[in-house]
């Protein structure tokens, strides 16, 4: 695959090749990456930002499978080790995929020690002001909590992040827990954002106009598909999102497990 030659399907619709090249990672995607914000030219955050709770955020190159996403949100592990002795499966406390081990390249818990830690080693957060890092409310240990602050309430991923080699050739996939509220948050508030400036990213944001979570992919020749999953999530309450593109430009969103059919 690559970004010039491919089909996109929504609900089942094929989408021009030239629609779809608006759907996957471009090479030019490559200079900001955010959680809580949205870029503007240069790199600058200073609008659309988000209000709410984030935790266990991770990045795959591929595209998850319905099997392996039902394993995350449902903090269940893959293939757990039994304990003969006390008749119990032994674990980490978080969910464990048998992906995890070839094709996680970022992985961010946000637990006291390493908030800003990419536990694969690949891609370290900075802290650009004001996220916080509670531990009452969370999915394990700590959660990352961003205070809808336009100009210093957001994490910025560092060490050469590129979505597009990640991507090419290998799919890729986006897995992280949120809780929001409607009144709480920007519309449009960026859950995160990569890319290189205003015309050039993919985007995971929040709208509390339609108390929803939308997808949303722009190149500077256009606006790919934009839809709207999750609505009714917007509640105070941790909910779990993944989104996948498989090599073809095949998009995948799963809310708690539950395939939204995009």
């Amino acid at each position: 695959a690559n970004d010039t030659n491919f089909s996109l399907f929504v609900n089942n619709n094929v989408i021009t090749d030239t629609q779809s090249q608006l759907s996957t990672p471009h090479n030019d995607n490559t200079n900001n990456f955010g959680l809580g914000t949205a870029f503007r030219w240069g790199g600058s955050a200073d609008y659309d930002a988000f209000g709410g709770y984030l935790d266990d955020f991770r990045i795959y190159d591929k595209a998850l499978s319905a099997y392996e996403i039902d394993i995350l949100a449902n903090n269940k592990i893959e293939n757990p080790d039994y304990n003969i002795l006390t008749f119990e499966y032994q674990g980490p406390s978080y969910p464990v995929i048998d992906a995890d081990a070839a094709s996680l390249v970022a992985h961010y818990k946000f637990d006291s020690g390493e908030e800003l830690t990419d536990s694969v080693g690949n891609y370290p957060l900075t802290n650009d002001g004001s996220v916080s890092f509670p531990s009452d409310t969370k999915i394990v240990g700590n959660s990352s909590y961003f205070p809808n602050s336009d100009y210093d309430g957001f994490l910025n991923i560092t060490g050469g992040f590129n979505p597009y080699t990640i991507w090419n050739g290998n799919g890729i996939s986006f897995s992280i827990w949120y809780n929001l509220n409607y009144s709480g948050t920007d519309d449009y508030g960026r859950i995160f954002e990569f890319g290189s400036d205003n015309n050039n990213r993919g985007t995971i944001q929040a709208r509390p106009q339609s108390n929803g979570i939308n997808l949303y992919w722009k190149t500077a020749s256009g606006n790919g598909p934009s839809p709207t999953i999750g609505v009714g999530t917007m509640d105070d309450n941790w909910h779990h999102l993944v989104w996948t593109i498989d090599t073809s430009g095949n998009w995948s969103a799963y809310i708690d497990g539950v395939n939204q059919n995009i």
